[in-house]
């Protein structure tokens, strides 16, 4: 009995390994990076999980309270890690609000998100803590000055967010 129970588990277990084998999509680029956290590949739109980036046209200060763009340096840095001959992203079907397939990605072999909350160009959603807390400590990135949290920069720019998102490619 206890066999046969095994080998039901075992059945089991191999149709779930196929089942989400079936569901994960595999993009090995080329990426096309329109901000910090939201690539192009194979015609789908994917958004890194677990970060959440500076919007293009949000501003942060450094330091000494000059500007930055800090939108176009999250994308910068997304641009950079994804350049890389190996980078692979993989998603499992769920999707954001903009309909963004949510994505995993590797390059050079790390995890581009993680490096991406650890050098401080965007911030953690989920997962990151570490890496985040990493980032302020050393005042990295968004950390080395003063900066709004990008779901607070969106509410006070509805109509800006709305126009990117409809004029993505």
């Amino acid at each position: 009995m206890a066999g046969l129970a095994a080998a039901g588990l075992l059945i089991g277990l191999v149709c779930l390994w196929f089942f989400w084998k079936e569901r994960s999509q595999v993009f090995e680029g080329p990426f096309i990076v329109v901000d910090g956290e939201t690539l192009l590949s194979g015609g789908q739109r994917l958004h890194l999980s677990g970060i959440d980036a500076p919007e293009i046209g949000q501003r942060c200060r450094d330091g000494e309270g000059r500007p930055r763009l800090c939108g176009a340096e999250a994308r910068s840095g997304l641009a950079a890690r994804m350049a890389v001959s190996d980078a692979r992203c993989t998603g499992t079907g769920a999707r954001d609000e903009l309909g963004r397939l949510y994505v995993s990605c590797t390059a050079a072999g790390q995890d581009v998100a993680a490096d991406m909350v650890r050098a401080g160009l965007v911030l953690n959603a989920s997962g990151y803590d570490q890496q985040e807390k990493e980032a302020q400590a050393k005042k990295l990135g968004l950390w080395s000055g003063s900066f709004d949290r990008p779901e607070d920069w969106r509410k006070r720019h509805p109509r800006a967010q709305i126009f990117m998102n409809r004029n993505e490619p």
